[in-house]
């Protein structure tokens, strides 16, 4: 058995825009409509947030283009500001905080202290994982909760361990509000129990990759709270990406001595796709030049949805991709969707659509027609509504036994960091992070590839550097988030297992991108130089103490 304490620390999600929003007043008299363009995640769900907030029933939200998200905008931030502003003086309103003000007003990742016990038998296969954890959540409520629920959910990884023990806590701190924020909740325990999967297996003398890929869970066994999975391809993962860790591990042999030193270190994880009792609707319409219109709030900042959408409906339903329009950004034209987090949408709202293409495609086929007169003359609709529900029928876990719904799909991944530590300064060069990911059927894969190569950066970031601390992290040069000069190789291995449930077989990869960079990386610190960081994040200045303890 290994035992230790991990902790990580409140983490910005920096997007680089900051949150302007505008406001006005559309119409006169009682009957004008309160106008906010903004950048959100989940327009109807801030359309009802700002009209409790401002006790005006006829408000209207639409979601301007945005560059970057990372999970800061499913919160409202300057919306009520500019909204309340037009709504009380009848004029436009545009809002653009500073970054100072942007830093100090937004949500945050939350910082976990985590106290963990990982066990196995002779034969290296695991027998029992315990986690007491306390959730920094901050000033507010927020989704505090729901951060505690996808810990649990997703709380044994990729893993099959017949006894877990797990204790949350959420706790109300004066720092900023704990929001959503890339991975929410897995990023930082996976932490803490794939640094405990490579203490344990160096104890128990067995290579860490086999190790992980013995302790595989496997289709028709369940995950710690209970729910069985039929698809569950990471020991495949593990295969696949075996030749280029034998590989790494060979180039680093050399370097175990002297001032610069090379290490290779593993992470992996099983992330789950929306929620237990997720809910997906989209609408389409065929149009009089024979396009097709798709009606669905789906955000689209910076992960492809747009894409998505139009590839998903041109190859259902033959139209070609420059005749598929997308009504996406507004809350009068659309019906509620979601937010576009947790990895759902490609899955929920590519479910949806792929379920509303089908009822267009047998309406066609008993009009024995396929344009938009032929459907008319026959007396067919020509909108079409597709809704996908997840199986979970609630997201409560019993209190007694810890069981219940999970997730209906996963997406796999293992990564493996390569690393160079200068012994004498404590500094850390990430020299490449391989990833081994199987998200089901890949749509666009150049997209795909975007994201993933985006996860690993941000991985390593939160693994290195990156920190907020009130009052004193105030701009870009005091939050210090990867650059061009930490840049590092990325390697990409894509295995393709269909998901039975999954819009064509597709899931999401978007937060597993970089759940498990973390970890790698500290794991192949330790592999380098024998230190191990439990306190994210590893900065030169901890390694150097460390090292300087440990002499």
């Amino acid at each position: 058995m290994v035992e230790a304490d991990f902790s990580t620390q409140i983490n910005h999600q920096a997007p680089l825009e900051p949150e302007v929003t505008v406001a006005y007043m559309e119409g006169e008299g009682e009957d004008a409509q309160l106008v906010v363009v903004g950048r959100s995640i989940n327009i109807h769900l801030h359309m009802a947030n700002l009209q409790e907030a401002l006790g005006y029933e006829n408000v209207r939200y639409e979601e301007a283009f945005s560059g970057g998200n990372f999970g800061q905008k499913l919160a409202m931030t300057s919306e009520t500001i500019s909204g309340a502003a037009a709504l009380h003086f009848r004029r436009p309103v545009r809002y653009i905080p500073s970054l100072t003000e942007s830093m100090m007003m937004t949500s945050k990742r939350h910082s976990f202290a985590m106290k963990v016990k990982l066990a196995c038998g002779a034969d290296g296969r695991l027998t029992a994982f315990a986690m007491d954890f306390i959730i920094d959540k901050g000033a507010y409520q927020v989704i505090g909760m729901t951060i505690v629920k996808r810990v649990l959910w997703m709380l044994s990884g990729a893993y099959n361990i017949p006894n877990v023990d797990a204790l949350a806590r959420a706790v109300y701190t004066n720092n900023p509000p704990g929001g959503a924020a890339r991975g929410a909740g897995p990023p930082q325990t996976t932490f803490a129990l794939e640094s405990a999967m490579d203490m344990l297996a160096e104890k128990i003398g067995m290579d860490p990759l086999e190790f992980r890929r013995i302790n595989s869970l496997l289709p028709g066994q369940s995950v710690s709270t209970g729910m069985v999975y039929d698809q569950w391809p990471f020991p495949e993962l593990c295969d696949a990406i075996r030749p280029t860790y034998e590989r790494a591990k060979r180039e680093a042999a050399p370097f175990k001595e002297g001032c610069i030193r090379r290490g290779v270190g593993l992470g992996a994880h099983a992330f789950g796709i929306g929620s237990p009792t997720d809910v997906g609707r989209v609408a389409i319409e065929i149009d009089p030049d024979d396009g097709m219109t798709i009606f669905a709030a789906v955000a689209d900042p910076g992960e492809g949805n747009d894409s998505m959408l139009t590839q998903i409906a041109s190859h259902l339903s033959g139209i070609p991709m420059e005749k598929i329009r997308l009504v996406t950004r507004d809350t009068d034209h659309t019906t509620g969707m979601g937010p576009a987090a947790a990895s759902r949408m490609t899955y929920m709202a590519g479910g949806s659509l792929v379920l509303a293409v089908e009822q267009l495609k047998q309406a066609m086929k008993q009009a024995g027609a396929d344009t938009y007169e032929g459907l008319k003359k026959a007396g067919k609709p020509v909108r079409y509504i597709g809704s996908k529900t997840a199986e979970g029928k609630e997201a409560i876990l019993d209190p007694e036994t810890g069981q219940g719904p999970s997730f209906e799909t996963r997406v796999f991944a293992i990564q493996m960091a390569e690393v160079e530590v200068n012994t004498d300064t404590g500094d850390v060069h990430v020299i490449r992070v391989t990833t081994a990911v199987d998200p089901g059927t890949v749509i666009n894969p150049r997209n795909l590839e975007g994201q993933l190569h985006g996860g690993m950066d941000q991985g390593v970031g939160y693994a290195l550097r990156e920190e907020y601390i009130h009052g004193q992290t105030k701009d870009w040069f005091t939050f210090k988030f990867p650059t061009m000069k930490t840049a590092f190789d990325m390697d990409v291995i894509i295995r393709q297992t269909p998901r039975v449930k999954g819009p064509l077989g597709a899931t999401g990869v978007g937060e597993m991108t970089m759940v498990c960079t973390a970890p790698a990386v500290i794991n192949a610190i330790y592999d380098a130089c024998g230190v191990r960081i439990y306190d994210l994040p590893a900065t030169p200045e901890k390694i150097k103490a460390t090292l300087a303890a440990r002499k």
